[in-house]
């Protein structure tokens, strides 16, 4: 499977990160250091955005964003995780506001 997350967040400042942790060994099995690292431009702030290819073993996908400060400082959105169900054959886009809803779709593949 293959997911890209489209992430809208303006509360970050230059040299800060939004990363996407999860369950999964693609998604850095929780580790900020191994995370999905998204990123931004002048010209697309405050979208984020970033993929990944995720195992055909991975039926499913427990995540959360956060926000990795210039500093190292990690703050995680606030909530309970979120969870994408996965196939090998999966094209996902997610569009998601830091902190907020989140919307699916399922692309063809």
């Amino acid at each position: 499977a293959v997911v890209t997350w489209h992430v809208t967040c303006p509360s970050t400042a230059p040299g800060d990160s939004i990363l996407v942790l999860g369950s999964a060994a693609a998604a850095g099995c929780w580790r900020p250091d191994r995370a999905i690292r998204l990123t931004t431009s002048p010209a697309t702030f405050p979208l984020w955005y970033g993929a990944a290819r995720f195992e055909s073993g991975d039926a499913g996908l427990s995540w959360k964003l956060a926000i990795q400060r210039a500093d190292g400082e990690l703050c995680w959105e606030a909530g309970r995780d979120r969870d994408i169900e996965l196939d090998a054959m999966s094209k996902l886009l997610v569009d998601v506001d830091f902190g907020g809803q989140a919307s699916l779709v399922r692309l063809r593949p």
